[in-house]
């Protein structure tokens, strides 16, 4: 991945979208359960572009929300099909604005997770 401001001097037309989510996960929620460290929204969404996009991208923060853009308008196609379509609105990027993805907000944060393999138990402590 490369760095925001070289990304988008390098790619002034990427394709631009962003997505609301916290910048931590939720307290007490560190470890899935076969132990391994989960990673915040910006990353597990780094892991899910670095598997299923083929061309250059970065991501930032951007007030409440990450940003990210890409080079490829098939990756463009791969991140609408798994997370869009988008809404109007989100940050502006210089002139531009990068719309909000639909599907990945704090919410989806388990679906993407279950989808990159880890394994999370939302259950009290008082169900086990």
């Amino acid at each position: 991945m490369q760095r925001w401001n070289d990304f988008i001097g390098s790619h002034p037309q990427a394709h631009l979208f962003s997505a609301l989510v916290s910048d931590r996960l939720p307290s007490g929620l560190l470890l899935d359960r076969e132990g391994k460290k989960l990673p915040t929204p910006y990353k597990l969404l780094n892991e899910w572009l670095k598997k299923n996009t083929t061309g250059p991208y970065s991501m930032t923060w951007a007030s409440i929300c990450i940003v990210l853009g890409v080079v490829e308008a098939k990756d463009r196609q791969t991140i609408l099909d798994r997370f869009g379509p988008c809404r109007s609105g989100g940050p502006a990027v210089g002139i531009r604005k990068a719309p909000i993805l639909r599907n990945y907000m704090d919410g989806n944060y388990a679906q993407l997770a279950h989808e990159m393999g880890y394994s999370l138990d939302f259950r009290s402590s008082s169900d086990a």
